[in-house]
């Protein structure tokens, strides 16, 4: 018996009008042999029921990624299933990779998408840092009050009424205890508000705080006796971090701390590029600050306050620091690279505040 393909086909060639001959030389020009094609046609004809309508050609569906597919049951789901696996896979190994490569930069992203959860290691409010060295000069020569030990953050003030993006405020009854550290704090030292600031040198977020919102608390609220600002270093972001710390520390013992955090956020370089961090290279900026860069080389190179570094560290830790910048005002945390705005109403709500 002929193939029942042959059959189908006689059939829905009858059913669309096509006549013996069309159907023959169809057929004949495919390879079918003529004695099967009219065995085939004669015994389509002579039962061909005129109500058979001729099968529905496949149905196309699209698909939700743009490809149109053929609909084959099972197998459809089976091939659009592994091809958005497929797709997901390749997607979380080129984050991954990206996370190898860059982590400060994933967890900078990631707190940026979603600052309500977890400070990550990096805190700002945007992802096009770090900035150009700022070709502005900040001048710290004003009110320098000597550095001591001691607690002046004993004082709390009402948590703050705006919760600003990627910020994290305290309650005052978990307001921390942070003492003034190794560096001599700007401003009144019997001032009502303490400022105090943990950053690392490195970090790109830091120094854009101190380019775009520095200056401002350094005129407004500084100059002004306002406030005392505590500078607090928390050196996080590896090897080249602590030898920044150090450097800095080794300017502060020849009393030429500020000038020297100037320049180090001033000239910060990118993170991936640590080789400003050379014992020569920080010396020879020492030395054009009028210090003496054999001393200063001797201090780098011993580590000579590498107590001082861990003190600053530990002390952040215990006051909840996780990332740089964060702040404290009179004990009450201010996490992140903040517009000036979120520290105007922190401050100056601490200001208006009882003692």
């Amino acid at each position: 018996m002929p193939d029942q393909d042959l059959f189908d086909y006689i059939t829905y060639q009858l059913l669309e009008g096509a006549n013996r001959q069309t159907i023959s030389d169809s057929l004949l020009s495919k390879g079918w042999q003529k004695e099967q094609i009219e065995e085939a046609y004669n015994a389509v004809s002579g039962q061909l029921n005129p109500t058979v309508s001729p099968p529905a050609p496949p149905e196309k569906n699209e698909d939700p990624s743009g490809f149109v597919v053929q609909s084959l049951g099972d197998k459809d789901v089976i091939y659009r299933s592994g091809f958005w696996i497929a797709l997901a896979l390749c997607f979380f190994e080129f984050v991954l990779i990206l996370y190898l490569l860059f982590p400060n930069l994933v967890k900078s992203y990631l707190y940026l998408v979603n600052p309500a959860k977890e400070q990550p290691v990096k805190t700002g409010q945007s992802a096009n840092y770090p900035p150009s060295p700022s070709s502005v000069s900040v001048n710290l020569a004003a009110k320098i009050s000597p550095g001591a030990s001691g607690n002046r953050n004993s004082n709390s003030f009402p948590t703050p009424t705006v919760n600003y993006p990627g910020s994290s405020v305290l309650p005052p009854a978990a307001a921390a205890k942070i003492g003034l550290g190794n560096f001599p704090a700007l401003g009144d030292p019997n001032a009502k508000v303490t400022l105090t600031e943990f950053a690392d040198f490195r970090d790109p977020f830091s120094a854009h705080w101190f380019n775009n919102t520095w200056p401002n608390i350094l005129n407004d609220y500084i100059h002004t006796d306002k406030i005392q600002f505590v500078f607090r270093q928390y050196a996080f972001l590896g090897s080249a971090s602590t030898v920044a710390a150090l450097a800095a520390e080794c300017a502060n013992d020849q009393g030429t701390f500020w000038e020297f955090h100037d320049w180090l956020f001033t000239n910060q370089p990118p993170e991936s590029d640590t080789g400003m961090f050379t014992t020569q290279n920080l010396a020879s900026a020492a030395a054009s600050m009028g210090m003496d860069s054999a001393s200063f080389s001797s201090c780098l190179n011993n580590k000579s306050d590498q107590a001082s570094v861990d003190t600053d560290l530990s002390d952040g830790e215990k006051a909840g620091v996780s990332g740089t910048p964060t702040f404290f005002i009179n004990g009450v945390q201010l996490v992140g690279d903040q517009p000036y705005s979120a520290f105007q109403t922190a401050i100056n709500q601490a200001l208006s505040g009882s003692n």
